[in-house]
């Protein structure tokens, strides 16, 4: 007897401690995610293309034998790409991009032909540098590709110097696409992850009307999701095109699993007093089905890894790991805060049936 019960006590600390235990492993990996992974989403010119790729090959031995300078194309439009105002702010223009320091060569009507006359009479500088109406000249930059944001970011800050209504200046390129592309995704990474957080929270608590329930949903998704990212940093994969919104297809995957244990664990209780620990109950009445939904979810995802397209891979690779890391957090995490919330269900059926006893009692002494 004493032995059970000492067992019984053992259980139960473990029951009242175990959703403390997880929340401060939220904390934990909150922490190293912050310290050792980048979240900001990894976009270079041959993002497409796999390492392996023939083509991305092909590319890689071209660049070897005649250098591998990308090429940005600047257009600055006027009403008079002939006049000498306009020769002249295109000059100081040419000067301060030709200054930052990733930029290896700049060609321009002012730094490169005589003048506009001269180019016209060029068919090379005309077709490099003037538009076909005539209306806008290119400025022609040639840049390493090592560091691209910082590159646009300091094109940025001069092509905001000299634009004007009569000088009116635009940015294309393979380096400027990449960083504008990794921009958006980055913002979508935000703006996606916080809204997962809120909206998912919200339509769960308006649900199942349980702050603490509510609480171990959004802690064993969010333990899913930083526990991906760790592992995916760890051996070195870095977000992509198609990744940059993982967490949040970790999130919902997570939180599939949650709704059905939860919806068991209310039928499991079923009202009745000595409902806080059927999470383990409401774990195995589960786990069947949510794990042929994981097999399945990662056997799509894994599919993936098939296709040559490098982003489809990086998300297949990542999709696979999510999949099986939600199931895993699900299952280790998500019973203690259905045993948290039932052991206080429990206890406030209780007190209301010891109140009603007692004024049985009371009723029969009078």
């Amino acid at each position: 007897m004493t032995e059970k019960k000492h067992r019984g006590k053992l259980r139960s600390l473990g029951h009242s401690w175990g959703h403390w235990l997880f929340l401060a492993l939220t904390v934990l990996l909150l922490g190293l995610v912050a310290t050792f992974v980048d979240l900001k989403p990894h976009v270079d010119e041959n993002f497409f293309f796999s390492s392996h790729d023939p083509i991305a090959l092909e590319s890689d031995k071209i660049d070897r034998m005649f250098g591998g300078d990308s090429q940005l194309i600047v257009a600055v439009a006027a009403p008079d790409i002939s006049s000498p105002n306009y020769l002249a702010r295109l000059g100081r223009l040419t000067d301060q991009l030709d200054s930052i320091p990733s930029v290896d060569s700049v060609e321009s009507l002012a730094d490169g032909p005589k003048n506009e006359k001269d180019a016209e009479k060029s068919p090379f500088w005309t077709r490099l540098l003037i538009a076909e109406n005539g209306q806008s000249s290119n400025v022609v930059m040639f840049v390493s590709p090592r560091n691209p944001q910082e590159l646009i970011n300091r094109m940025e800050a001069v092509v905001a110097k000299f634009n004007a209504n009569d000088f009116r200046i635009e940015i294309a390129g393979a380096p400027y696409v990449s960083e504008m592309i990794r921009r958006n995704l980055l913002h979508d990474f935000q703006v996606f992850s916080i809204s997962a957080f809120l909206l998912f929270g919200a339509v769960m608590l308006v649900l199942f009307r349980s702050l603490k329930l509510t609480l171990g949903m959004l802690v064993t998704c969010s333990n899913a999701v930083l526990a991906t990212l760790l592992i995916q940093a760890a051996f070195g994969k870095r977000i992509g095109v198609l990744t940059a919104n993982l967490g949040t297809i970790v999130f919902v995957i997570a939180l599939s699993h949650l709704v059905y244990m939860t919806f068991n664990w209310q039928t499991l209780s079923g009202g009745h007093a000595g409902s806080g620990h059927l999470g383990s109950q409401a774990r195995q009445m589960t786990l069947p089905a949510s794990f042929w939904s994981m097999v399945c979810a990662s056997l799509g995802f894994a599919s993936l890894l098939i296709v040559p397209a490098k982003p489809l891979k990086e998300l297949g690779v990542g999709g696979t790991l999510g999949a099986v890391v939600a199931f895993a957090c699900a299952y280790l995490m998500y019973p203690a805060f259905l045993d948290w919330a039932g052991a206080v269900e429990s206890k406030a059926q209780h007190k209301a049936k010891d109140g009603q006893f007692c004024r049985e009692d009371s009723c029969g002494l009078a």
